[in-house]
Order: C-alpha cells, then structure tokens, then sequence
C-alpha cells in the first residue's frame, strides 16, 4: 500500500515536471515566434 502511494507520488511529481517544462518551452516558443515576426514585420 505505501510502496504504492510512494510510487503513485512520484509519478506525479515526474508529471509535474514534464508539463511545467512543456508550458516553458511553449512560452518560450510563442516568445520568440512573436520576436521574428516582429523582425520580419519592421524590416
């Protein structure tokens, strides 16, 4: 039983781990796709 919830626990925290990672590549991605369309906009 607790080997299970030890086991659940850091599935989660792995989980948690992945999307906080993937919302900051997401981020990052709109930023810099917003910077060379800005680049490509002004020149």
């Amino acid at each position: 039983m607790t080997l299970d919830k030890v086991k659940f626990l850091s599935r989660y925290i792995e989980a948690f781990k992945y999307t906080k990672y993937g919302f900051y590549r997401v981020c990052t991605n709109i930023i810099t796709n917003n910077y060379r369309y800005g680049i490509l906009v002004y020149t």
